[in-house]
């Protein structure tokens, strides 16, 4: 099912459920859609009627479940999902439980059955609450739950006496993470030696007095701390520390770049370094190619934060974290493709709960198109790629209510992620919308001088995407206006004007009839004014491009506006620029031996156009090259101006003297 298509199942749900327009019974919906509707029910904006989440935990089976235990609801965690078979688990305790312990709890909650499939269990709470946590609280945990592998504890308590019955009897813990614990001892950690990954945080910690223990656990693959592993002088990081370290998530900590440098070096098996807002930036020279350095983390915590902040009032400060994504986004091969795949939703929501600020917006177009860019949109599923364009479409054609024009700047950078083919393939609709509207980015914003480098860009993009078979239903009009603006602004850079040609040339290979012609007089004398005008550009390129789309047009144009346009003034443009670059000279000849073809005397006649043709040709001809000298035979063939045959004489004669036993070959063959 498409993700679209999924997650407007999970809304409606949520809704009919709520308005009590729905009763589901047991195995109506599969595991994977009953956990993503009850987590869109627990949601706290939901505002979901107590009874209703109590109904629909009942009647269903859960695999995973997340439970918020509260004082203030009439003891609400009376009524907890016993009757579920988990495997995840994750308590919450939103406020002081009076009289409970937090095995109590558990006991409450937990089935027979869930005792021995549950393989996790994550309890989080609100304040350290000592009540909650007798002594000898994690060795009842352990024994109540004998086949757990990871245990996440967030604000609780953890004397020596706990771990030490929790390593005692989960010996095969392969998960163990401590975050803002109060009283915390580890001591005989060693002893999880099937432990494999670690999660160490809280505010000023040392790792000292464990970093024995830790550095030798056997199957560590992955480690996330906030400890000065790599400052603290007294730490000596040794190679044969870590064995089997594959993941390195520093927090918030201060690091040496030496002794960063040998631990990374020292160590083949690390494939990823998670810097999370951490000050080392000199990673780039490090040896070990194997090693990929991310910054998740720190984009992680941004998309956190913008889930916290989605209001108007909050605007500034939706600003700055936009802007500071845009930063870790510049290093995208830093990032994990799970944390981009959430980036567009998470900031196309921010925008629109925020009243879509242009200034916002601008920001939030730049970060799609890093992640869009260059292949990266292999990532998203084509549901995702086509609510990104249609976000864009809709917010680019609005106008800005100071000036009823369009956000020139937004639209603009909208324009670099419409270049990305990826994402406006297959889809006809999409590629008409973005020519409509840069016709009306340039009709508004000529006078202004914007630089229309990227819409040309985009418009390119949508031309070589229409197939043959639906180029008849261009909306010529629109490319006329295109030319007709962008004309008027590319004199000035040579990359603007190169990409002005590809878009003509693009548009001149389409299958467009005589009568097509006829009556689109606005695209004639637009073009025409271009190619007239060719003199003013000196870029190499440029010049080959114009001599291209001229060949084009010599076939496509009617001979009244073939005299037009390749009059004696022309040709004595081309002449000034057609003197020394190879590849201009064999673009001349190739649009001279098409003139010659058209067999129009009223041009081939023309003696000037002989002699520039000659003039090219004695500066672009290749005496070994039989390509060469097919096209100079045929062209030979047309001149009889006098003097001329003599020096074509002259040239057969040199080639005969220099010709090489290969190429001789080949001529004769």
């Amino acid at each position: 099912m498409p993700d679209t298509l999924y997650n407007l199942c999970i809304e409606k749900y949520s809704n009919s459920l709520c308005e009590g327009q729905l009763h589901l019974k047991r195995n109506d919906l599969d595991n994977k859609l009953g956990v993503a509707v009850y987590e869109n029910l627990a949601q706290p904006k939901r505002n979901t009627p107590p009874e209703v989440f109590e109904n629909f935990v009942r009647s269903y089976n859960f695999d995973r479940l997340k439970w918020n235990v509260c004082n203030n609801d009439e003891e609400s965690y009376w009524t907890a999902p016993s009757t579920q078979i988990l495997k995840e688990f994750q308590l919450c305790t939103q406020d002081r439980i009076d009289g409970e312990k937090i095995e109590t709890l558990l006991q409450k909650m937990v089935n027979e059955t869930s005792r021995q499939t549950m393989t996790r269990l994550e309890i989080r709470c609100r304040v350290v609450d000592l009540a909650l946590f007798k002594r000898g609280w994690m060795k009842s945990i352990a024994q109540f739950l004998p086949n757990l592998q990871f245990l996440s504890l967030y604000k609780v308590q953890l004397g020596k006496t706990e771990f030490a019955g929790l390593c005692k009897s989960l010996p095969t813990l392969r998960g163990f993470e401590l975050r803002e614990c109060r009283d915390w001892n580890i001591d005989g950690i060693s002893l999880l030696s099937h432990l494999e990954h670690l999660c160490l945080r809280r505010k000023q910690f040392t790792l000292s007095e464990y970093y024995e223990e830790i550095s030798q656990l056997p199957k560590l693959k992955s480690l996330d701390t906030n400890v000065g592993l790599f400052y603290q002088n007294d730490l000596s990081v040794r190679k044969e520390a870590f064995p089997a370290l594959e993941q390195l998530d520093i927090y918030c900590s201060r690091v040496d770049i030496s002794c960063f440098k040998n631990f990374v070096e020292t160590h083949p098996k690390l494939k990823h370094v998670n810097l999370i807002y951490t000050d080392l930036s000199e990673h780039a020279d490090f040896k070990n190619s194997n090693t990929k350095f991310l910054t998740t983390g720190s984009l992680k915590s941004c998309l956190a934060s913008l889930e916290f902040n989605g209001r108007p009032e909050r605007f500034p400060k939706i600003y700055e974290i936009i802007r500071q994504m845009q930063i870790y986004l510049h290093n995208y091969e830093q990032q994990s493709e799970d944390i981009l795949r959430k980036c567009p939703e998470v900031m196309i929501r921010s925008c629109k709960k925020v009243n879509l600020q242009f200034q916002l917006l601008i920001s939030t177009v730049r970060c799609l198109w890093l992640l869009l860019k260059d292949g990266r949109s292999e990532i998203f599923t084509f549901e995702e790629k086509q609510s990104v364009l249609k976000f864009l479409l809709y917010e680019s054609n609005k106008k800005d209510p100071k000036n009823g024009k369009l956000c020139f700047k937004m639209v603009e950078e909208a324009f670099k992620v419409f270049c990305i083919p990826e994402l406006i393939k297959n889809s006809r609709e999409n590629v008409d919308s973005i020519l409509k509207l840069a016709e009306q980015f340039w009709a508004q914003s000529i006078r202004g001088n914007r630089f229309p480098l990227n819409c040309l860009m985009a418009v390119s993009t949508c031309l070589k995407l229409v197939t043959p078979d639906k180029r008849e239903k261009l909306n010529y009009e629109v490319t006329a206006s295109i030319i007709r603006y962008a004309k008027q602004a590319v004199f000035d850079n040579d990359e603007v004007h190169l990409e002005l040609l590809r878009v003509v040339r693009l548009l001149l290979m389409f299958e467009i009839t005589e009568d097509n012609w006829n009556d689109k007089k606005l695209l004639k004398e637009s073009l025409f004014g271009l190619l007239i005008d060719m003199d003013k550009y000196n870029n190499e390129v440029v010049q080959v491009q114009i001599l291209e789309v001229l060949e084009i047009c010599v076939q496509k144009v009617e001979r009244k506006h073939r005299l037009c346009l390749f009059r004696k003034s022309v040709f004595f443009k081309l002449a000034k620029f057609l003197q020394r670059n190879e590849q201009v000279q064999k673009a001349a000849v190739c649009l001279y031996v098409t003139l010659m073809k058209m067999d129009d005397f009223l041009i081939t006649g023309s003696e000037e156009l002989k002699i520039t043709i000659l003039n090219c040709i004695q500066g672009y001809y290749r005496p070994d090259d039989p390509d060469d000298l097919a096209i100079f035979k045929w062209v030979k063939s047309l001149f009889s101006i006098p003097g001329v045959v003599v020096w074509a004489n002259w040239v057969l004669e040199k080639f005969e003297e220099i010709e090489e036993p290969k190429a001789k070959i080949r001529r004769k063959e």
